[in-house]
């Protein structure tokens, strides 16, 4: 299992889970978030070190994200993003 954890008191949680006995192949999550979580999360990666392999660095998108992916020690992609406009 992998936890992602952000937030005063680890607000925002997510879980993975690898279950070794199903071969399940690798999948794609997208991710929302606040535009201020979404550059706070890549800084945190960023200082930490800890991402394997960075798909694409965070960038603003013709239609309308702000975003970044990352792959996981599964092979599964993980694109976090928030909308431009709003909050």
């Amino acid at each position: 299992m992998v936890a992602v954890a952000m937030g005063p008191g680890a607000a925002a949680n997510i879980y993975f889970f690898r279950d070794p006995v199903c071969a399940i192949p690798p999948g794609r999550a997208m991710i929302a978030m606040s535009k201020a979580g979404l550059e706070e999360y890549y800084e945190t990666l960023r200082r930490e070190g800890k991402v394997k392999k960075w798909i694409e660095e965070i960038q603003d998108k013709s239609w309308g994200y702000r975003q970044f992916e990352v792959e996981d020690e599964d092979g599964n992609t993980l694109l976090f993003f928030a909308f431009i406009e709003g909050d």
